[in-house]
């Protein structure tokens, strides 16, 4: 693999949101894939993705560092993707503070995939370094995919209806009353 290795997945030709993926071995790279395979599935069907591949082992490498630090500062989503049996390399901390300090307020998702490992601390301090580089970047902050069926949205009085039944006229009157602007 070079250093950033790029493919595209699922939807429909055209302007695909891109992900980047940093992973540190064969099985992270796998449980990726299957979070991009669950985007592109089955929370939006119609989402096509910019896949962007990069292993730890290549941010030692001051040049795709800074490429890696690129293709990410850009990317709707980032995925990093570890198996925890080891604290995160020094390259991967450097890496994460320039790349964090450089999304410049874009909206976008950090997902991270920690394997639990035998040692517990080890994964708590990865997820602790991953929560504060999303925080910092000003991400949303994500763990696993989703344990839930994506389906239609109700209609609006439909639920309105439904969620009165459920909780009483009070709560019903007050899904219904208007809100007045400010």
């Amino acid at each position: 693999m070079s250093a950033i290795e790029t493919s595209r997945l699922g939807g429909k030709a055209g302007r695909a949101s891109s992900v980047f993926v940093l992973f540190d071995d064969p099985s992270a790279q796998e449980r990726a894939t299957s979070v991009c395979h669950f985007l592109t599935t089955k929370f939006c069907p119609d989402l096509e993705l910019e896949l962007h591949w990069c292993d730890f082992q290549h941010l030692n490498s001051g040049e795709c560092a800074q490429s890696a630090v690129n293709c990410a500062s850009s990317a709707c989503f980032v995925v990093i993707a570890t198996a925890a049996r080891k604290e995160l390399p020094q390259a991967v901390l450097r890496w994460l503070d320039d790349w964090s300090q450089q999304r410049h307020g874009r909206e976008g998702t950090l997902i991270a995939l920690i394997e639990s490992s035998g040692e517990r601390h080890i994964s708590e301090l990865a997820d602790h370094i991953l929560r504060r580089a999303a925080h910092q970047a000003g991400l949303d902050y994500l763990t696993h995919e989703p344990e839930f069926e994506v389906g239609p949205l109700p209609d609006e009085q439909e639920w309105i209806n439904m969620k009165e039944h459920q909780m009483g006229s009070v709560l019903g009157k007050i899904l219904e009353t208007p809100i007045a602007p400010s």
